[in-house]
């Protein structure tokens, strides 16, 4: 036997311990245990927020404004049509400036002045100052 084990001769030969109440450990879960330490915590998750695009929020001539303006009337006296129209809006980003362009298509359910925003059948709350365009049917 090498001299390396002659301390361990007693216990060498015995059956390695496995526990009765614990499950053995997947080699993955193993593995996991000697993975190397992040030691920048969160910079992957900056620097995908870095990437990520937002863009500016376009500014309307005052022909696209009365257009909308114009859109937004018709649909408003004739909610009961039920027709359906694709509004695209800026929605504003929570963590970075700027925002990006979605285009929700429905009927709409409500218009509310008080808030200044309508209301789809979808629940969609959309903010009149932000609407970019308005397209569907009646148009």
């Amino acid at each position: 036997m090498n001299n390396d084990y002659k301390h361990y001769e007693d216990i060498i030969h015995l059956p390695r311990h496995r526990s009765k109440t614990r499950p053995p450990m997947s080699r993955l879960d193993r593995a996991a245990q000697f993975s190397p330490f992040a030691a920048l915590a969160g910079h992957s998750e900056l620097m995908e927020e870095t990437a990520r695009v937002t863009e500016d929020k376009a500014i309307l001539t005052e022909d696209e404004k009365a257009r909308l303006n114009a859109r937004l009337l018709l649909l408003a006296e004739n909610l009961k049509e039920g027709w359906t129209v694709s509004i695209t809006y800026f929605l504003p980003d929570d963590h970075k400036p700027g925002g990006i362009y979605v285009t929700e298509t429905g009927k709409v359910k409500k218009f509310d002045a008080y808030k200044n925003c309508l209301t789809l059948e979808s629940g969609v709350v959309v903010p009149i100052n932000d609407i970019y365009a308005i397209e569907g049917a009646p148009f």
